[in-house]
């Protein structure tokens, strides 16, 4: 994947009025965030199909609205992992089963986090989520 097309993707789907900060410390646990507050998506260095998935993760929360309307964190999640899935298609590019892994082991790890707060949980995520734990039993 080269440098033109991952700028690209970034033009694309950025949210209007926010900025992308790249770090190489992100790279390594292949984490992101929108920070509301600033307007800024800080993710890993934007080199490859796993870093450009969590930028359209972090981007799913922006342009679904998370940081605005309270969700339960496991919608939140579940919502900006689908968000990303289908960015990644729609743009022709592959998932690897590791990304995807870890996508559901987010989900699944917030669903634990909810159902310790009493938050109901969507049985549909949970389906989602499950077919990952199950694979990691």
């Amino acid at each position: 994947m080269d440098g033109d097309f991952i700028k690209t993707i970034v033009r694309k789907y950025r949210p209007k009025g926010w900025r992308v900060r790249e770090s190489k410390r992100r790279s390594k646990s292949q984490s992101g965030l929108a920070v509301w507050k600033t307007k800024t998506l800080l993710v890993p260095v934007l080199e490859d199909g796993p870093s450009l998935f969590v930028f359209l993760h972090e981007c799913g929360h922006v342009r679904l609205g998370h940081g605005t309307v309270p969700r339960p964190r496991h919608q939140e999640e579940y919502e900006a992992e689908k968000f990303a899935i289908h960015a990644m298609k729609v743009e022709g590019l592959s998932i690897s089963p590791g990304v995807l892994n870890h996508a559901k082991i987010n989900v699944w790890n917030r669903i634990a986090e909810d159902e310790a707060k009493g938050i109901k949980i969507s049985k549909h995520i949970l389906r989602w989520a499950k077919t990952c734990h199950e694979a990691t039993i």
